[in-house]
Protein backbone atom coordinates (compact mmCIF):
# COMPACT_ATOMS: atom_id res chain seq x y z
CA UNK A 1 0.00 0.00 0.00
CA UNK A 2 1.32 3.46 -0.89
CA UNK A 3 1.13 6.17 1.71
CA UNK A 4 1.54 9.87 1.10
CA UNK A 5 4.59 11.05 2.93
CA UNK A 6 3.82 14.53 4.19
CA UNK A 7 6.32 17.30 4.73
CA UNK A 8 6.07 19.31 7.92
CA UNK A 9 7.40 22.82 7.57
CA UNK A 10 7.38 25.31 10.40
CA UNK A 11 4.34 23.65 11.95
CA UNK A 12 2.22 23.54 8.80
CA UNK A 13 1.34 20.46 6.80
CA UNK A 14 2.18 20.40 3.12
CA UNK A 15 0.94 17.26 1.39
CA UNK A 16 1.74 15.41 -1.81
CA UNK A 17 4.82 16.69 -3.56
CA UNK A 18 6.02 15.89 -7.05
CA UNK A 19 9.70 16.26 -7.31
CA UNK A 20 11.84 15.95 -10.40
CA UNK A 21 11.13 13.41 -9.25
CA UNK A 22 1.31 17.53 -6.60
CA UNK A 23 -0.63 23.11 -6.67
CA UNK A 24 -4.38 23.14 -6.87
CA UNK A 25 -3.99 23.11 -10.62
CA UNK A 26 -0.60 23.02 -12.30
CA UNK A 27 0.60 26.50 -13.08
CA UNK A 28 2.35 27.36 -16.29
CA UNK A 29 5.99 26.38 -15.87
CA UNK A 30 7.96 29.60 -15.38
CA UNK A 31 11.45 28.17 -15.30
CA UNK A 32 13.24 25.42 -17.19
CA UNK A 33 14.89 24.57 -13.87
CA UNK A 34 11.60 23.77 -12.10
CA UNK A 35 12.18 20.60 -10.10
CA UNK A 36 9.40 20.71 -7.50
CA UNK A 37 5.66 21.33 -7.31
CA UNK A 38 2.77 20.48 -5.00
CA UNK A 39 -0.73 19.48 -5.93
CA UNK A 40 -4.11 18.87 -4.40
CA UNK A 41 -5.39 17.72 -7.80
CA UNK A 42 -6.10 14.03 -7.21
CA UNK A 43 -6.78 11.34 -9.77
CA UNK A 44 -10.40 10.95 -8.69
CA UNK A 45 -10.08 7.77 -6.67
CA UNK A 46 -9.48 9.08 -3.16
CA UNK A 47 -6.11 8.07 -1.77
CA UNK A 48 -5.71 5.24 -4.27
CA UNK A 49 -3.05 6.59 -6.61
CA UNK A 50 -2.36 3.27 -8.31
CA UNK A 51 0.85 2.56 -6.44
CA UNK A 52 4.12 4.32 -7.09
CA UNK A 53 3.76 3.91 -10.86
CA UNK A 54 0.29 5.49 -10.83
CA UNK A 55 1.41 8.37 -8.61
CA UNK A 56 4.47 9.00 -10.79
CA UNK A 57 2.25 8.96 -13.89
CA UNK A 58 -0.07 11.51 -12.26
CA UNK A 59 2.88 13.80 -11.52
CA UNK A 60 4.13 13.41 -15.08
CA UNK A 61 0.67 14.21 -16.48
CA UNK A 62 0.34 17.33 -14.31
CA UNK A 63 3.82 18.48 -15.28
CA UNK A 64 3.05 17.91 -18.96
CA UNK A 65 -0.08 20.07 -18.66
CA UNK A 66 2.04 22.84 -17.14
CA UNK A 67 4.69 22.69 -19.86
CA UNK A 68 7.28 20.82 -17.78
CA UNK A 69 6.70 17.31 -19.07
CA UNK A 70 10.06 16.92 -20.79
CA UNK A 71 11.56 15.92 -17.43
CA UNK A 72 10.89 12.72 -15.47
CA UNK A 73 8.79 13.45 -12.37
CA UNK A 74 8.36 11.25 -9.28
CA UNK A 75 5.77 11.45 -6.53
CA UNK A 76 7.22 11.99 -3.09
CA UNK A 77 5.82 8.73 -1.73
CA UNK A 78 7.02 5.79 0.29
CA UNK A 79 5.81 2.19 0.43
CA UNK A 80 5.98 -0.40 3.15
CA UNK A 81 7.53 -3.81 2.57
CA UNK A 82 4.83 -6.25 1.44
CA UNK A 83 4.46 -9.48 -0.52
CA UNK A 84 8.20 -10.05 -0.60
CA UNK A 85 8.90 -6.61 -2.04
CA UNK A 86 11.14 -4.23 -0.09
CA UNK A 87 9.98 -0.90 1.29
CA UNK A 88 10.65 2.16 -0.85
CA UNK A 89 11.64 5.44 0.79
CA UNK A 90 10.37 8.71 -0.66
CA UNK A 91 13.71 10.28 0.22
CA UNK A 92 15.53 7.79 -1.97
CA UNK A 93 13.24 8.36 -4.99
CA UNK A 94 13.71 12.10 -5.43
CA UNK A 95 17.40 12.57 -5.99
CA UNK A 96 19.82 14.78 -4.10
CA UNK A 97 18.42 18.24 -4.93
CA UNK A 98 18.45 21.15 -5.12
CA UNK A 99 14.73 21.69 -5.77
CA UNK A 100 13.21 24.87 -7.04
CA UNK A 101 9.68 25.96 -7.79
CA UNK A 102 8.27 27.30 -11.07
CA UNK A 103 9.42 30.83 -10.19
CA UNK A 104 13.02 29.67 -9.80
CA UNK A 105 13.04 29.92 -5.99
CA UNK A 106 15.08 27.18 -4.30
CA UNK A 107 12.87 25.41 -1.76
CA UNK A 108 15.59 23.04 -0.54
CA UNK A 109 19.21 22.54 -1.48
CA UNK A 110 19.42 18.84 -0.52
CA UNK A 111 17.46 16.09 1.28
CA UNK A 112 18.69 17.19 4.72
CA UNK A 113 17.60 20.75 3.98
CA UNK A 114 14.22 19.56 2.67
CA UNK A 115 13.54 17.86 6.00
CA UNK A 116 15.23 20.46 8.17
CA UNK A 117 14.04 23.66 9.79
CA UNK A 118 15.88 25.80 7.24
CA UNK A 119 13.94 24.64 4.16
CA UNK A 120 12.19 27.31 2.14
CA UNK A 121 8.80 25.58 1.98
CA UNK A 122 6.08 28.07 2.67
CA UNK A 123 2.69 29.05 1.32
CA UNK A 124 4.42 31.54 -0.97
CA UNK A 125 6.99 29.09 -2.38
CA UNK A 126 4.73 26.03 -2.59
CA UNK A 127 1.68 27.44 -4.37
Amino acid sequence: MVSIRSIFSRGSLVAAACVLAFAAKPAQAQSADTSFFLTSNGIGNGGNLGGLAGADNHCQTLAQAAGAGAKTWHAYLSTQAADGKPAVSARDRIGKGPWQNAKGVVVAKDVADLHGASNNLSKQTSL
